[in-house]
């Protein structure tokens, strides 16, 4: 198959691969805890033979995230590491903390793995509980923290995750330095809360359900200066944050005038961001292709379809929900 010239921006670069849709926590801010195992949701066979033909068009150093749900619910989820290691894409797993126990952690350190991303909103559990909707998740969090670094023998790389809402956003500072001083974690990502549920209402941050979630009007100022002093955090410690300065100048943007809005970014670095939802549907950031059970992702990103995707990108016209979140910090593709 004989592969285009890519346009600055174009070759894919970073994604994302949602495995399942499915999770044994109940947590207020998403809805992944409804779903159940469906026939429409992608095989690990599906998921490698995808990676396997993304792998020709990717960027070398292409991050490769596997998402869920709670991932580690995926059967034989070991099987696709090794297959993406051997790409040369790097293989990163997302996980609540939960089903990592010394015995899992093995298996895991055996599969190659060696990146993952962990869910930790707050240092107090009463917060961190709430959030998750599962009381004793703190401690899951601090138990698997713990065993993956007894396997690991400290030669793990986990970056703590932690959504911005209302009743943690005054510790994000405290979670930083957390992260600065636990040998067993080594970065941070914070990340813009959401629509919660998936509602699809532009309004959502100003529903009921979304009361202890969003942050109200008054809590801006403090919030604004709290990312304030996280970029002078990153300014000193760069190593230790993975949030790029315009992504948090961005945080502040999308929290004063609300999610229905576009950003004062540049959009067209996300050209090259590759989403696939756990019934196989591609997307190019939020502009959807195909589906990996039928299509090609060699063919479907050259198509005419992801041309109109990047035009709409580029104008801005696309879900700023998945734009904020997406990876920053690309000024030197």
């Amino acid at each position: 198959m004989k592969i285009k010239k890519f346009r600055r921006f174009e070759q894919p670069f970073f994604g994302v691969i949602q495995i399942l849709h499915r999770c044994m926590y109940k947590c207020k801010m998403c809805n992944m805890w409804l779903g159940k195992e469906t026939p429409e949701e992608i095989t690990i066979e599906q998921a490698m033979d995808f990676s396997t033909k993304l792998g020709e068009i990717a960027r070398k150093d292409f991050e490769f995230n596997i998402l869920g749900g709670e991932t580690l619910m995926k059967k034989d989820l070991e099987k696709i590491i090794p297959h993406v290691n051997s790409l040369g894409m790097r293989p990163i797993v997302s996980t609540n903390g939960y089903l990592i126990s010394k015995e899992k952690s093995q298996s895991l350190y055996d599969s190659g793995l060696v990146h993952f991303t962990m869910s930790l909103d707050s240092l107090r559990p009463k917060i961190h509980d709430f959030y998750r909707g599962f009381k004793g998740s703190f401690d899951h969090v601090r138990k698997a923290l713990t065993n993956l670094h007894s396997v690991y023998q400290g030669k793990q790389f986990v970056c703590i995750v932690a959504i911005i809402m209302k009743h943690n956003y005054k510790e994000l500072l405290e979670l930083a330095n957390w992260v600065k001083n636990d040998p067993r974690v080594c970065s941070i990502s914070f990340l813009a809360l959401t629509n919660p549920c998936w509602t699809f209402d532009k309004n959502w941050h100003e529903h009921k359900s979304s009361k202890e979630l969003w942050p109200n009007k008054s809590d801006y100022p403090k919030l604004s200066k709290m990312i304030d002093e996280l970029i002078k955090f990153k300014q000193k410690n760069d190593h230790l944050i993975v949030n790029s300065i315009e992504q948090f100048e961005a945080f502040k943007e999308y929290y004063k005038n609300g999610p229905q809005n576009p950003i004062t970014y540049n959009y067209n670095k996300f050209k090259g961001y590759v989403m696939v939802k756990s019934d196989g549907v591609l997307s190019m950031a939020a502009e959807k292709l195909g589906n990996i059970k039928k299509d090609d992702i060699r063919d479907l990103w050259f198509s005419k379809t992801a041309e109109e995707a990047r035009k709409k990108i580029e104008s801005k016209n696309t879900s700023v929900e998945i734009i904020i979140n997406c990876k920053h910090g690309f000024e030197a593709y």
